[in-house]
């Protein structure tokens, strides 16, 4: 009886027959639409060489970018404008790969991981890591972006990947101007991966591109009284009093001599916050001849739809809250409690008015403080 031989390779010179043409369907076209453009469905991770902004208090961890702040991302095309060599800390391609510091063992090395083939790398979904927009401004400035105490304390690590000291400035790829490409939808965690053998808090993070937002604003500058820090200069010193008083909250700059008008265009300042973009205080710009002078451009993030500085709201001031509590009520003057603290903070940094309830209400209702809100859309 004859037997089937499946050794002599036979096999693999056949032809498969084609089947019959009445059959044939088209092929699945591939899958065009991935998610509606809000919130995107794209993960990230932080930065390893971001400094960190300020300490959760509950987790005791430290956020490298507060919520709501305008992001932007490196990734392969930022490997390639760095010529490779010089990219650390930037997620190329795989095969080019790289490494990441991970953690400083017992022994005071600092072990590494390969981007791409290490379980505290970067797995296949991850193509871009998130980073703070800074408009498109590089900020090459001395001590204008650099690591603080807290960097020393809780171990960051440098893109050449030594551990940061005090005062030491940020380098390489993060301090090149860059394109938002949405906002942090919440606080962003330092990326601590593998740094403990027991813990791993925070993970992967998305954006958001479009939606209807609000922030806290102060004025600068006008109706003779000037606050004006220069928070929205490339120059200013990153450890300044008023920067560092500001790290844990997003907020909106209307810069001296700026005209908040009503529909203008907003982009996000040095520091990932935003800021009126351009002067839209012309009839010119209101007209178009001058609007490409002021926006949009491609660093435009949102437009401003209004300032609200009509507080207290609600009966709110009779509302009986205990002294130095923070509640809303009568501890903020009738004030919600992020205005209140806002500019508590500004005011005390400055140092220009007294943070006194009476002087902060008063500033709010003269058109310096308030909460700003805008149409975010981004793209």
């Amino acid at each position: 009886m004859a037997s089937l031989t499946f050794s002599n390779g036979n096999a693999l010179a056949q032809s498969l027959r084609a089947a019959p043409s009445k059959y044939n369907r088209s092929k699945i076209r591939y899958n065009f639409e991935t998610s509606e453009g809000q919130r995107v469905a794209e993960v990230f991770y932080p930065h390893k060489a971001l400094p960190v902004q300020f300490q959760d208090v509950n987790t005791e961890d430290y956020v490298v970018i507060t919520k709501g702040k305008v992001v932007s991302a490196v990734g392969i095309g930022e490997y390639i404008q760095m010529n490779e060599a010089d990219a650390s800390g930037t997620l190329p391609w795989p095969n080019a790969s790289g490494q990441i510091p991970v953690f400083e063992n017992r022994a005071s090395t600092t072990v590494k991981a390969n981007m791409d083939t290490s379980f505290w790398g970067y797995n296949e979904v991850v193509n871009g890591l998130v980073i703070p927009a800074n408009g498109g401004t590089p900020r090459t400035t001395a001590h204008s972006y650099e690591y603080t105490a807290n960097d020393a304390t809780v171990g960051t690590y440098k893109s050449d990947g030594s551990l940061a000291v005090d005062a030491d400035d940020v380098t390489g790829i993060l301090t090149s101007g860059n394109l938002p490409i949405g906002v942090a939808m919440y606080d962003i965690y330092q990326d601590i991966r593998g740094k403990n053998l027991n813990y791993q808090m925070w993970d992967q993070w998305s954006i958001l591109q479009d939606w209807f937002c609000t922030v806290p604003f102060v004025r600068e500058g006008g109706g003779g009284v000037t606050y004006d820090t220069d928070l929205t200069a490339e120059t200013t010193a990153d450890d300044s009093t008023v920067a560092t008083a500001m790290r844990n909250v997003t907020y909106l700059t209307v810069p001296s001599g700026i005209v908040p008008k009503t529909g203008c265009a907003i982009k996000a300042d040095v520091r990932g916050n935003y800021m009126i973009q351009g002067s839209p205080n012309a009839d010119a710009f209101v007209a178009g001849s001058a609007f490409n002078a002021a926006g949009p451009t491609a660093q435009t993030v949102a437009r401003l739809v209004t300032l609200d500085s009509r507080f207290p709201k609600d009966m709110l001031e009779y509302v009986d809250t205990y002294e130095g509590s923070q509640m809303a009520g009568t501890d903020t003057g009738g004030l919600p409690y992020w205005l209140f603290m806002f500019a508590y903070n500004y005011l005390t940094a400055t140092a220009t008015t007294t943070a006194s309830i009476f002087n902060i209400v008063n500033a709010v209702r003269d058109g310096r403080f308030g909460m700003a809100r805008f149409n975010l859309h981004v793209n």
